[in-house]
């Protein structure tokens, strides 16, 4: 596991926990997108924009 891996953990856990603490019920999804290049943008972006669009139905 990397460091960016631990921070990334460590921030979904920071966020998903103050939301429980203040008793929030609040929706929220965390997305991990890899380092975007040419070869890979075009499918990070059609699954990130059916990502959206699957969340606001």
């Amino acid at each position: 596991m990397t460091g960016a891996n631990l921070s990334v953990e460590g921030l979904n856990y920071s966020v998903l926990d103050d939301l429980r603490q203040c008793q929030l019920k609040v929706p929220c999804t965390f997305i991990h997108v890899s380092i975007l290049t040419i070869e890979n943008l075009p499918s990070i972006l059609a699954d990130f924009l059916l990502i959206i669009y699957r969340v606001a139905l």
